[in-house]
């Protein structure tokens, strides 16, 4: 008989806001889960099948679309990491940066 898998929340994608570091700090979550309930490093079908199950039938709709040829557990997470971590605009980044300005009644070290 198969042992019951433990409650963890799954990984809320459709809420935007904060994505990149809520994954982060879901996927650091996760693992510590696949250490708690003793899932050895190599078993990576293991591992790879956890963690599209805990994410949920949301994120697995997005995971479906970014399949590639290797299943890999440290690939599968890789290809969720660069999809859910915003990409920086390095122009707009420098465009703010120019454009600050400081206020009145700032000191220079708080500008």
């Amino acid at each position: 008989m198969a042992n019951a898998l433990p409650d963890f929340p799954g990984f809320q994608c459709n809420d935007t806001g904060g994505i990149g570091p809520r994954w982060k700090k879901w996927l650091a979550r996760f693992e510590i889960l696949l250490v708690a309930m003793a899932v050895p490093d190599g078993d990576d079908d293991r591992k790879r099948a956890l963690l599209l199950h805990y994410m949920g039938s949301e994120c697995y709709d997005i995971y479906d679309t970014l399949r590639e040829d290797s299943d890999r557990y440290a690939a599968v997470k890789r290809k969720l990491t660069e999809h859910f971590t915003p990409k920086s605009n390095k122009d707009y980044e420098r465009y703010v940066f120019r454009n600050t300005t400081q206020r009145e009644g700032e000191t220079v070290a708080q500008y």
